[in-house]
């Protein structure tokens, strides 16, 4: 398990426009927490963000300025996970699911029979079916995101961030997948950051829910999510989700209406 620290945090690009390059603020004095085995889901707006959070913590980018550390670490020094969004998209379609899993261990230097053991034994230790002899375009979309998550998690992940990782899927899917990754994160008490644009699915799924300002990003409200565990779709029906979601959503609009009179 492992801590994140974002301190004062800023981030700018530069892209171009029709009147020669114009400078975007992504981040500006983003700072919170997360704690050993935390599961926070991250909330915002298109565009607020979010994605290039993950990327920063994951070590894919780094800050302007500011600090981000996983462990007192700097990012990408610790053992991390990273389910893209266009999950499809970043499986190997002329490997068989067994080789997508298998990747970080290969590229980490396991020979193939000790990989394919070891992806045998996660997905027993997960109790993940999958059919490790197909290929992903043979695949349902759900059973493709379950391989992408069992890759992100072969290499003993102690880390798992998901950009939105079922945005494109259908209701019934979804719901499974949220249940599977409820269960694989309570059996292995990993630390999750989770970004979603839905706000039933943030809070259900979350400790804490981060809701951000609209770009350039910065924490608008914290939210603490009590919700017994474990957590089966009834939670829905309860008060206290109710009370979370209105009081969720009214700061979230607080937020886009205090960046319109900007």
């Amino acid at each position: 398990m492992v801590t994140v620290a974002i301190d004062n945090a800023s981030k700018s690009y530069t892209r171009k426009g029709n009147h020669g390059h114009d400078k975007v603020q992504v981040l500006e004095n983003l700072s919170f927490s997360v704690g050993n085995g935390e599961f926070v889901t991250l909330f915002g707006a298109n565009g607020c963000g979010k994605t290039t959070l993950l990327k920063i913590i994951a070590g894919f980018d780094s800050v302007d300025n500011g600090r981000v550390r996983v462990d007192s670490l700097a990012p990408g020094e610790v053992k991390t996970g990273f389910i893209f969004q266009n999950y499809a998209d970043s499986l190997l379609p002329w490997k068989r699911v067994v080789d997508n899993i298998a990747l970080p261990l290969s590229l980490k230097g396991f020979e193939q029979k000790a990989a394919r053991e070891k992806v045998e034994q996660l997905l027993g230790e997960l109790n993940l079916e999958l059919p490790l002899s197909a290929f992903p375009y043979q695949l349902s979309a759900g059973q493709q995101q379950m391989v992408a998550i069992a890759r992100a998690l072969a290499y003993e992940s102690e880390l798992l961030l998901l950009d939105e990782p079922f945005s494109s899927l259908d209701f019934q899917t979804r719901v499974s997948l949220q249940q599977e990754i409820l269960r694989i994160w309570q059996n292995r008490g990993m630390t999750v950051l989770f970004v979603s644009h839905d706000i039933e699915e943030a809070l259900f799924l979350a400790d804490r829910l981060i809701l951000l300002t609209n770009r350039p990003a910065k924490v608008k409200e914290i939210i603490r999510i009590e919700l017994p565990r474990p957590r089966s779709q009834e939670v829905f029906e309860s008060s206290e989700f109710s009370r979370l979601k209105v009081r969720t959503t009214k700061s979230f609009f607080e937020s886009i209406s205090e960046c319109e009179k900007k």
